[in-house]
């Protein structure tokens, strides 16, 4: 479903293929991020949704999720 996220979506948009997601960031000027963890092939992964001040996506960025890997962090590593 995420690789249906494209530039100029609104963030409704968004989440009516997503789902409703409490990881918010905002940024300076006015832009924020939406997030998302998820599962792919056995791989963490966090899909980030750069969002415009005017509540665009302007960019969609797939990684590893490193917090799932790092003990040091809170609910990181596996334990």
């Amino acid at each position: 479903n995420s690789l249906k996220i494209t530039e100029g979506m609104t963030e409704a948009e968004v989440v009516e293929i997503m789902g409703p997601t409490f990881i918010r960031e905002k940024y300076w000027l006015g832009t924020y991020s939406i997030g998302y963890r998820y599962m792919d092939d056995a791989i963490f992964m966090m899909l980030t949704v750069l969002m415009s001040k005017d509540g665009r996506v302007t960019n969609a960025i797939w990684q590893p999720d490193n917090i799932m890997y790092d003990a040091t962090s809170e609910g990181g590593g596996f334990k």
